[in-house]
């Protein structure tokens, strides 16, 4: 099952996003804010439906952080500490989920 998951309200806001319900978790592909919108919460706002979103549905959201190329003013360690701020944590260690893939940074459901 691969169900894409639509922002509801937010797309004047957002110049990318992907985002998908699989069978056994969410795989967050990418959020970029447009330009003109970006430090204004835009991206937190977008985070905190899809964590509710996952919570509601019981499953685990999957994401591969990266710094778009054109984005030049995002280090990846503050990407990193933007999912961090959701829970996110690396997928490997005590919680490795050997189903998902190693490189991935995973979000359990609260």
């Amino acid at each position: 099952m691969l169900k894409e998951i639509c922002l509801l309200g937010m797309e004047g806001f957002v110049e990318y996003f992907s985002c998908y319900e699989r069978e056994n978790y969410i795989e967050l592909s990418m959020i970029s804010i447009k330009k003109e919108h970006r430090n204004r919460g835009y991206a937190s706002e977008i985070m905190k439906r899809l964590c509710q979103y996952a919570d509601q549905k019981s499953l685990p959201i999957l994401c591969s952080p990266e710094v778009p190329e054109e984005n030049k003013g995002l280090s990846y360690s503050a990407l990193i500490k933007f999912y961090d701020n959701f829970g996110f944590q690396p997928n490997k260690g005590k919680i490795r989920d050997y189903s998902l893939p190693s490189h991935s940074y995973k979000r359990i459901n609260s």
